[in-house]
């Protein structure tokens, strides 16, 4: 995650920030699951139960897809603004990277959501910011 500032025309590297590991375990990893996943992601299968209840209540794997597909890309492009700020103006590129990225995290979630439950989904995105924080930044930067 190299940043380019156009403006000033050098290479900002990312760096370990206590700052950021916390906002990222709380925001991230609680905050935008209670969004995206607890709320979101199961009023879309409420929604669907509503309209295509069938076989005594239960609802096909096909809907549960559909809700996690769609709650993924709101998640994706809910990161579009922290893409822009890290990394300036959103290029095409940019934001195929950013929905591709936090996409499969989103695909990831939501299917964890709907097989093991929230507990699950919440540490699995609490671990992701602390693995990107404290493995990936020192590893790769």
């Amino acid at each position: 995650m190299l940043k380019y500032h156009y403006s000033y025309h050098l290479f900002v590297f990312p760096e370990f920030s206590f700052l950021g590991l916390l906002v990222g375990v709380l925001y991230g990893g609680v905050f935008e699951e209670i969004l995206l996943r607890l709320f979101f992601m199961s009023l879309l299968i409420w929604i669907f139960q509503k309209i295509f209840k069938r076989n005594k209540g239960y609802l096909s794997n096909k809907y549960y897809w559909i809700a996690i597909v769609i709650s993924a890309a709101l998640f994706a492009a809910g990161h579009l603004p922290a893409t822009e700020m890290l990394f300036g103006e959103l290029t095409t590129n940019l934001i195929f990277r950013c929905f591709l990225l936090n996409g499969i995290g989103g695909l990831l979630f939501g299917y964890l959501y709907w097989k093991k439950g929230f507990e699950y989904v919440v540490l699995a995105h609490m671990v992701s910011h602390i693995s990107l924080q404290l493995l990936f930044i020192p590893l790769f930067y």
